[in-house]
């Protein structure tokens, strides 16, 4: 009876090492893989912003856009006008643009008229002159930027994947290829949504089926 009491307690030693060992090889395979966060893709928009050179008759501004942006601000119904007063001082203001003109070469005239200025200084609208036109364009999914990566074939990003593993669950990286809609500093719109969630952010570069560690919890 003393030796199978004892033989008992030396399996239950055994055991109980093995898990230490188990739980502390973990922690240290943990610490060398790649600390990644993660977004999931949704929607969203992408905001286009650009600055023109503008002319002034009389209280009549207009400016030229080449085609390609006649499409992003071709619904664009206002303009933040900036002007240099006879102070020297600068002034931002909205207007309603009030028409826009296909041009011969392709290019658009857009005109607004600065007549009900609210601000000091009507004068300085013969000094330079400057319009900005703002865009938000809605996209079912969109990605942070820094999702992006690129390979041979174009866009892709990592997504991380969860398995259950013997002990606890494994997550890994996969590609998936993409393609770009449009972008702007911040975000990308993009042809399709996941189920599962992208890296943002690697402390290491990263390969096909590489293990990860998510460090936002995800």
């Amino acid at each position: 009876m003393k030796k199978k009491r004892r033989l008992r307690k030396l399996t239950g030693c055994v055991f109980l090492v093995f898990l230490l060992c188990t739980a502390l090889a973990r922690q240290f395979e943990m610490l060398l893989l790649p600390k990644v966060l993660t977004a999931a893709s949704g929607a969203g928009t992408v905001t286009h912003q650009s600055t023109y050179p503008a002319t002034a008759e009389g209280f009549k501004v207009s400016w030229i856009i080449d085609k390609a942006e006649y499409e992003y601000y071709k619904d664009t119904r206002k303009a933040e006008l900036t002007w240099i007063c006879a102070d020297g001082r600068e002034r931002e203001e909205r207007f309603k643009i009030t028409h826009k003109k296909e041009n011969t070469d392709g290019t658009w005239t857009f005109m607004l008229n600065a007549k009900k200025i609210s601000k000091e200084g009507v004068g300085g609208l013969f000094g330079t002159l400057s319009v900005c036109l703002e865009n938000e364009v809605s996209y079912p999914y969109t990605l942070p930027l820094s999702a992006l990566s690129m390979d041979a074939d174009g866009y892709m990003v990592f997504a991380v994947q969860t398995k259950q593993g013997l002990f606890s669950d494994v997550q890994t990286v996969t590609k998936i290829p993409l393609r770009v809609l449009d972008q702007d500093s911040h975000t990308a719109a993009v042809s399709s949504g996941w189920a599962e969630r992208v890296v943002t952010y690697t402390s290491r570069p990263l390969a096909e089926g590489m293990r990860v560690v998510t460090a936002d919890g995800s």
